[in-house]
This record gives C-alpha cells, structure tokens and sequence, in this order.
C-alpha cells in the first residue's frame, strides 16, 4: 500500500506541480452518516438521449 508521500515523490518526478484531491468527510468525522447522491454535476448519458438532458420536463 503506498502512502500520500510516495505519491507526492511519484508526481514530483513526473514534473507535476498541482494536483487535485478530495477528502472523504466520512473518514474525518466518523460520526457523520453519509448519503448517496445520484446526481452531483453529472447526468447519466442514456437520460440524456432518452429525454434530453434538464431541458426536459420529464427528466424529474
């Protein structure tokens, strides 16, 4: 299992100079109970060709 540091010396040779991550705020704050979103940003590309996208009435 590799470690954030290793990750850190794998971009640094790579040439890298950002990089872009999250933080699960389930592993921050155990108590907190996480729910699943079905759309954040995204829309699945079948309810795309199906109904168009948001533009759709139908797509609620």
């Amino acid at each position: 299992m590799t470690t954030y540091t290793g990750d850190v010396r794998i971009m640094k040779k790579m040439g890298l100079d950002g990089y872009r991550f999250s933080i699960s705020w389930s592993r921050v704050l155990p108590s907190i109970h996480p729910f699943i979103t079905l759309f954040h940003w995204d829309l699945p590309q079948a309810l795309e060709d199906e109904y168009g996208g948001f533009l759709s009435p139908h797509i609620v």
